[in-house]
């Protein structure tokens, strides 16, 4: 006896029907390449902004870096043009003292020929007669005036030298060497014949406020203005106040356009990682937020604006803002 099994009819096509046993894994696959798909969106939505970050707190550094080296180098140039002038200035001390020594030993030197002149002349002059012996000689007009002219022209020489030697040299102030104490007079004691005089009256005491504390300086970001230059970009005027406490190099402020939501995945898509340097005080820094790429029109509801230290990778202060900016595609 033989039993015929049943063939199946056959489906869509002309292919026979497949079983559900059969369709069930390629429908797990399909789920499965879903949610990978999906993990590998969010994933690279986290780590994407923190690459850019890494490389815009990189750039910052290489800025501040240049910043610092052109500072350096105009102070070094600086200094060498005042070195230069200095060296130029004492050349030039140095030549005046030369010539006024040399002034001076000229000056000395005509003088002792002048001297010498007048007593060979003296020498030379013949002898008086008798008659004239017996009368008055006139003034003396001896060496010992040239010797004395010619000391003093060599004194006037030497004291400009050292006039001039003195003008570079600060002088101390002289104190008084300590002595016995002068005796003071004693005092006379008031005659009763006359009336004492009254006493001026004292004058009145002022309250004295007390002294108000100073405050010390905080981290803060205290306003913003926000200027819309157009569908593409917004200017953000931020007024702050910096302790100094994160250092004084690589230290940043920054702001983002954010739309509803999360902070992180919610920024305007397509606008850039804008930042400032900052200086220790009370400042003011300007920041262009600019949408860059084309990825279509969107709305942002808050401006987000942090200080951000470089030397520890982090914010350490934020402020979040309202304001509503229409982006163009």
């Amino acid at each position: 006896m033989t039993v015929s099994l049943p063939t199946p009819e056959p489906g869509h096509g002309g292919r026979p029907p497949t079983s559900p046993e059969k369709a069930r894994p390629g429908v797990d696959d399909l789920r499965r390449v879903g949610r990978w798909l999906r993990e590998s969106r969010e994933m690279i939505g986290r780590v994407i902004p923190e690459i850019v970050e890494d490389r815009l707190r990189q750039h910052g550094r290489v800025e501040a870096a240049e910043e610092s080296f052109d500072r350096l180098r105009g102070e070094a140039a600086s200094l060498r043009n005042e070195l230069t002038q200095l060296q130029v200035e004492a050349r030039a001390l140095r030549r005046q003292l030369v010539e006024i020594g040399a002034s001076a030993s000229s000056a000395v030197a005509r003088l002792t020929e002048t001297v010498r002149a007048l007593e060979e002349i003296q020498h030379w002059q013949p002898t008086p007669r008798a008659a004239e012996a017996s009368q008055e000689p006139p003034p003396a007009r001896s060496r010992w005036r040239l010797a004395a002219l010619a000391a003093a022209g060599a004194t006037a020489a030497l004291l400009a030298v050292v006039a001039l030697m003195l003008q570079s040299t600060p002088i101390p102030p002289v104190t008084p060497a300590p002595g016995p104490a002068l005796p003071q007079p004693a005092a006379v004691p008031p005659t009763t014949d006359r009336p004492s005089a009254p006493e001026p009256p004292a004058p009145p005491e002022v309250a004295r406020l007390p002294d108000k504390p100073l405050t010390p300086l905080r981290n803060e970001i205290r306003h913003f203005r926000v200027v819309n230059v157009s569908g593409h970009e917004i200017q953000v005027v931020i007024d702050y106040a910096y302790a100094g406490d994160q250092g004084t190099r690589d230290v940043f402020i920054h702001a983002a356009a954010l739309q509803e939501g999360d902070e992180l995945r919610r920024r305007v898509p397509g606008t850039s990682f804008p930042f400032a340097p900052i200086r220790v005080g009370d400042g003011s820094a300007t920041i262009s937020i600019t949408k860059q790429s084309d990825t279509g029109p969107s709305v942002s509801t808050r401006i987000k604006i942090c200080m951000v230290s470089i030397r520890t990778r982090a914010a350490f202060v934020c402020e979040t803002f309202p304001y509503t900016k229409a982006w163009d595609s």
